[in-house]
């Protein structure tokens, strides 16, 4: 009686109120319906900072989303990148080969999408664009590759025509010699073509330029940008993190 007099009680109630942690969010692994839980090396890679709440900065939350995000290992990435890219830069260099050098610009989506997944595959990231460096990486090496493609794939172009030509009239030696020489040529190897690429392009007989392969080149190297810019488009809307 005491006690209701005064407003004072032995039991008062706690009228503070409790929040829950979020899964994810400083509470422990939450398990799904089929009992799986829900553990990662990196819980919060997909985390921004504007998905935390103040009760998320109470609970500590913050501070291991700061922990953890130095668990994304970028040297990996960049391997686990350049070796995702490696499949659409064969496809490419295949694919000009047979002369198929349009539909081989297709390749430019595979070489994104390739190394966006290696990228995320190798460095424990999902790909969110907080991983401002990642989505950096994956852009230089998918516009490396989709260059090396284009340049490789157009050096193969040229060994083949050169080769056909001088077997089609039976070149002798000296004959070869003094045909290679007009493209600043020694032999058709890879290594030689890519040194004199650019006399390649352009070749000159007595001091006359017979034609400009630049222009074809730069077109081809300018489509397989853009399919690698939709492929890469593509690959974050699917995954969900292209807003």
């Amino acid at each position: 009686m005491d006690d209701l007099i005064t407003g004072e009680s032995q039991n008062p109630i706690d009228v503070t109120p409790k929040v829950e942690p979020r899964p994810g969010f400083g509470a422990p692994p939450v398990r799904d319906e089929y009992g799986s839980a829900h553990c990662s090396a990196n819980p919060y890679a997909s985390t921004s900072y504007n998905e935390f709440s103040s009760s998320d900065i109470e609970t500590g939350a913050l501070a291991t989303y700061e922990a953890t995000r130095g668990q994304i290992s970028y040297p990996m990435g960049v391997v686990g990148a350049m070796l995702g890219a490696c499949p659409g830069l064969f496809l490419w260099i295949v694919l000009m080969q047979i002369g198929l050098g349009w539909v081989a610009s297709f390749s430019g989506v595979l070489i994104a999408a390739g190394s966006l997944y290696g990228y995320k595959k190798f460095s424990g990231s999902d790909m969110a664009f907080d991983d401002k460096l990642g989505v950096i990486i994956c852009l230089v090496i998918t516009a490396l590759f989709i260059y090396l493609g284009v340049r490789l794939g157009v050096i193969a172009q040229i060994k083949n025509e050169l080769d056909n030509v001088m077997n089609s009239f039976h070149f002798s030696l000296d004959d070869r010699k003094k045909f290679l020489k007009i493209f600043g040529l020694k032999s058709t190897s890879y290594l030689e073509i890519n040194s004199n690429f650019s006399k390649v392009l352009h070749p000159t007989y007595w001091g006359m330029q017979l034609y400009d392969a630049s222009p074809h080149y730069m077109l081809t190297l300018g489509i397989g940008y853009v399919f690698g810019g939709f492929g890469a488009y593509l690959v974050f809307k699917g995954s969900g993190k292209f807003r």
